[in-house]
């Protein structure tokens, strides 16, 4: 396992510093090895075609096998791979990995299920259900669902009880200065 995170982290390197073509075999030999980490990094280089061709089979193949192991990015990514790739027609298979990511606490899932819900693409719209993923993802700090939990908090949100923790922590930046 230690050659195996010696080989992920020398293809991370050269990931960071731009150097995709380079980064490509030795991130291939640690994710054929069983890195999540490498297979979700390889999933972007053919998700975007840096370093390699584009090619959304293989980055939905090495984000499916990632995910379907439990890295939560990785699961996220594949939604991304899905919707990017085939639209609409992809709505189901993206709600059930987003659900699973959501539950796992991933807060982008969770923001993005949220938006589906609150819009009603691919399910029914539900307001509550939306703006409990919003507040679960705002807990976990990310801004974005802190502003639309706010928003709700302002202006009143369907039958939704509980605490807005969004509301107190722009609050606190704000007292603080953080604008």
């Amino acid at each position: 396992m230690q050659e195996t995170e010696q080989t992920y982290l020398r293809g991370k390197l050269l990931f960071d510093t731009g150097r995709y073509a380079e980064a490509s075999e030795p991130l291939r030999e640690a994710a054929i090895a069983g890195s999540l980490e490498a297979m979700n990094d390889l999933g972007y280089l053919y998700r975007s075609g840096l370093g390699v061709a584009k090619d959304w089979t293989s980055a939905e193949a090495w984000y499916l096998k990632a995910a379907e192991a439990g890295h939560a990015d990785a699961c996220h990514n594949l939604v991304l791979v899905l919707l990017e790739r085939d639209g609409e027609a992809a709505l189901p298979a993206a709600l059930s990995w987003l659900q699973v990511n959501a539950a796992r606490g991933h807060v982008l899932s969770q923001l993005q299920l949220g938006q589906l819900y609150r819009r009603g693409t691919g399910v029914e719209a539900d307001l509550n259900e939306a703006l409990r993923l919003f507040a679960a993802a705002a807990s976990l700090g990310n801004d974005d669902a802190q502003f639309l939990v706010g928003l709700a908090a302002k202006y009143g949100a369907a039958d939704h009880q509980g605490p807005f923790p969004a509301r107190e922590a722009c609050e606190a930046r704000a007292l603080a200065g953080d604008t």
